[in-house]
């Protein structure tokens, strides 16, 4: 974990579910159930309208929180052998413009109880919002699950803002979880997508800021 994360969010485990460990955030809702991602699941046909959908809420809230002069650090995760390490060329790093002041650190760690395997991570760091493709990185965490889409990711992003103190989660072409440092960074997201708040968690989150 970096010294910035360490720091600014004191005591975060950075891992699903984020919302849930982390006391000022919101839970939104991505792939619309009504929607369903399926066409017709037992002749296995997508319903493509579903991805567009969970794609434009995600890059909605991305864009709302970020400003493209910000600092955003891009930690990758991925579960592996031991002797597995993530490549320079993978996906994720692969979104980062390598053209600015761009750095990438590596880390393993045991994965514990899983005998031979271990986390694979790495940390994006030194660049600006504007040089990450966030539309390459969210499309395939909303493939993930499926595996006849293209491209697909094999673990965990997380979109680290140093400038506005937040950390965003897509974890699934279901929902995305932001959380923040400061309550103020995220009412007038807050505000702007109340509607696509997770259902289940809403009351909690209104509760947060109705105090203000």
């Amino acid at each position: 974990m970096t010294d910035y994360l360490k720091n600014a969010f004191r005591g975060l485990e950075l891992s699903p579910p984020l919302f849930y460990k982390w006391p000022t955030g919101i839970r939104f809702e991505i792939g619309s159930p009504e929607m369903g991602a399926w066409i017709n699941r037992e002749k296995r046909v997508l319903n493509n309208h579903y991805f567009e959908k969970a794609l434009h809420r995600a890059l909605s809230i991305c864009n709302a929180a970020f400003s493209a002069t910000d600092e955003v650090d891009v930690v990758y995760e991925t579960l592996r052998h031991r002797r597995h390490k993530i490549k320079i060329k993978s996906h994720i790093i692969r979104q980062v413009s390598s053209s600015g002041h761009r750095n990438v650190i590596f880390e393993s760690r045991k994965a514990g109880s899983l005998k031979g395997l271990h986390w694979k991570t790495a940390y994006v760091t030194g660049a600006t919002s504007s040089e990450i493709n966030y539309a390459a990185i969210f499309l395939s965490i909303v493939n993930a699950d499926f595996s006849r889409r293209k491209p697909s990711l094999r673990g965990r992003c997380y979109l680290v803002n140093r400038t506005r103190g937040m950390v965003l989660h897509l974890y699934d072409d279901r929902g995305l979880d932001l959380i923040a440092t400061e309550k103020s960074a995220l009412r007038e997201i807050y505000t702007r997508y109340n509607a696509w708040i997770l259902a289940y968690d809403k009351a909690r989150i209104d509760a947060m800021f109705s105090d203000e």
